[in-house]
């Protein structure tokens, strides 16, 4: 269920008494939270796609724990409703550390907790997240019917959690690099339903053995309230590469006004030759 921002009667710093395992069933935490705070974050990440529109308000759509042996992430689905009468969904997990030198641009809310002062982050921006997903696909059992679900492909031959890094700039998701081998791609902004890049990727490798694309290697999802399943990541191949397309069809563009003024060819004397 959904829950509108109200105006929280708390002031900075934020002190709860409740276990970080807790803290999302804590009311006034989620009030908090959804504040003017988390509007100005959201508002300034690379993978918002609302900035040519007037923010109203976010709503906690719903939330779900991402987890392994004692070690919880928090995953939130948020609904970012806009004056012009529209909405969007974006997923953003969360963390708790208390490092004060930590991902100091990524910080979302100070807070103390049980006596313990520190900040909540992007969960992306800490290694033991990233590590966390991987080893929960890489080890997720087949046919999960959890509300969050982990799956790996049959056909990846996983290896242990060496590293992790950001790919680099995106604009809708954000990509670690596993290993040097795999690449997790975390869907940003959402959608009801599961991820065409998902559904493709997953065909293409494990129903007709294609090899001209990436292989699909897992992902995440989760079961709403609604029962509809949402891709939360994909994992896929990382397929080295030398540049991308637009950068390809520059130069190859390049070479052929190079061929035209080293050839001395006045363009005004090439036929027109009709395409159909």
């Amino acid at each position: 269920m959904a829950n509108k921002k109200q105006e929280s009667s708390l002031e900075p710093p934020y002190v709860f008494d409740v276990e970080w395992e807790n803290l999302m069933d804590d009311k006034k935490f989620i009030d908090a939270f959804l504040s003017e705070i988390l509007e100005d974050y959201v508002v300034k990440q690379r993978w918002y796609g609302g900035k040519s529109s007037k923010l109203k308000y976010i709503e906690l759509q719903e939330y779900f724990r991402i987890q392994q042996r004692g070690e919880v992430y928090y995953g939130l689905l948020l609904e970012v409703n806009f004056k012009e009468a529209f909405y969007q969904h974006y997923f953003l997990p969360i963390a708790f550390v208390s490092d004060e030198s930590f991902a100091e641009k990524d910080r979302i809310l100070p807070l103390s907790i049980k006596g313990q002062e520190g900040f909540i982050i992007d969960a992306l921006n800490l290694e033991a997240f990233r590590k966390l997903v991987y080893e929960r696909i890489i080890t997720a059992e087949p046919n999960d019917t959890t509300r969050v679900q982990y799956h790996k492909s049959l056909t990846f031959q996983s290896t242990p959690y060496e590293s992790s890094k950001f790919m680099g700039l995106e604009q809708s998701n954000t990509s670690i690099i596993i290993n040097g081998r795999s690449v997790i791609k975390f869907f940003r902004r959402i959608y009801a339903d599961k991820n065409p890049d998902y559904e493709m990727s997953r065909f293409l490798s494990e129903r007709k053995g294609y090899k001209n694309t990436p292989a699909y290697q897992g992902s995440l999802s989760i079961i709403d309230s609604d029962n509809v399943s949402i891709t939360i990541a994909l994992m896929q191949e990382l397929v080295p590469n030398q540049g991308d397309a637009w950068d390809f069809t520059l130069k190859e563009l390049h070479k052929v006004f190079n061929n035209l003024e080293n050839k001395h060819i006045n363009i005004d004397q090439i036929p027109v030759i009709p395409l159909f």
